[in-house]
Order: structure tokens, then sequence, then C-alpha cells
């Protein structure tokens, strides 16, 4: 789950987090858009499920939760084994990175 109430920081975040080389995060999530490739904010990410401040972190937190668990029906990632919660606040300036794993 990556932090993307505001397209641009979907793009910033992946290559941040080195899921991308820099300058490539448009084409990276395009690519994860166009094949359905949906390992990426598999619930809709923060603009597709919502973005309720306070909440949002802990929305991600059970997001990734049942993936681990199999738990997440139509949006399960086979075989998830780790999952990734990146969150940011204060317009940008700070951010939480949370890695779990089954």
């Amino acid at each position: 789950e990556i932090h993307d109430a505001f397209s641009v920081c979907e793009l910033m975040a992946v290559e941040d987090l080195s899921l991308a080389k820099k300058n490539t995060g448009a084409s990276y999530v395009r690519n994860l858009f166009n094949t359905e490739n949906r390992k990426i904010n598999p619930r809709g990410g923060l603009i597709g499920a919502g973005h309720p401040l306070g909440a949002t972190g802990i929305a991600q937190i059970v997001e990734i939760t049942q993936q681990l668990q199999n738990k997440a029906e139509k949006r399960q990632i086979s075989n998830a084994k780790k999952g990734l919660i990146h969150n940011m606040s204060a317009a940008a300036t700070s951010s939480t990175v949370l890695v779990l794993e089954s």
C-alpha cells in the first residue's frame, strides 16, 4: 500500500522506495495499471478506497494484514508473504514505512 492521496505521491513513492528508477515512476505505475498487476494498492489506493484523515494508516495496515492472512477476497494477491505500507503526513514532509510478513 503506497500513499497516493494525490497522483504525484504514488509516482514519487515508487521511485523513493526503489521500486522504479528515478524519472520512471509514471511509466512504472502506468504499466502496472495497463497489465492489471494489482500488487501495489490492490484495494485501489487512497484515491480509490478513500483517504480518511487519521485513519488512513490503519486502513493500509488492515489491507496488508488481510493480504498476508489470505483474507483479501477479490483483491487477494496470490502467495503474499510480505507487505509494505507507506504513509505520508504533514503535507508530505513526513513518511512512515512498515514492512509486515507472514
